[in-house]
């Protein structure tokens, strides 16, 4: 016989899923932030799985807090009503900083990704242990100092021959 649970635990458990349906808003309005930003499908994809993911994660630890997995009809009620209360009330005024947060997301991530480029190109082109940096500067000083490039490109044949 399954025991019944107290009036007490019962609206603690409703309250916390009115405030897990708040979170899953907020959750929600920071996908949608994210999707207005980028364009790339790989990247969407990642991020509804991972909302989603962690979404369903976060439902089940509540039910599991709250109720010890016993799935109640108040339980999928409290969610819905704080879901409700969210968009009804607070996303107006998060939704805006769901942006902001996103715009700045977007900005740190691609200069992250611009250097992690940059350094990826200069290893595998390996500018830093070659000639390269020396022929440039040889290159500058010969335009510098006025060198005839016939001359030059004279003298690069002869390299190359030997």
């Amino acid at each position: 016989m399954e025991k019944r649970l107290p009036v007490r635990r019962m609206t603690l458990a409703f309250l916390m899923d009115i405030f897990a349906g708040t979170v899953l808003g907020l959750g929600y309005d920071f996908l949608k932030a994210i999707r207005r930003r980028t364009t790339h499908n790989a990247i969407l994809i990642c991020c509804d799985m991972l909302f989603w993911l962690v979404s369903c994660s976060m439902i089940l630890f509540v039910f599991f807090i709250t109720s010890d997995m016993k799935l109640r009809a108040y339980e999928f009620f409290g969610l819905l009503t704080g879901i409700f209360l969210y968009f009804a009330l607070f996303t107006r005024w998060l939704f805006p900083l769901c942006e902001k947060i996103a715009h700045f997301l977007q900005l740190f991530f691609k200069f992250l990704f611009t250097s992690l480029s940059f350094f990826g190109i200069i290893i595998k082109n390996g500018v830093l242990f070659s000639v390269k940096p020396l022929l440039w500067i040889w290159k500058w000083l010969k335009r510098l100092l006025g060198i005839p490039i016939h001359a030059w490109k004279e003298n690069l044949k002869l390299v190359k021959r030997i």
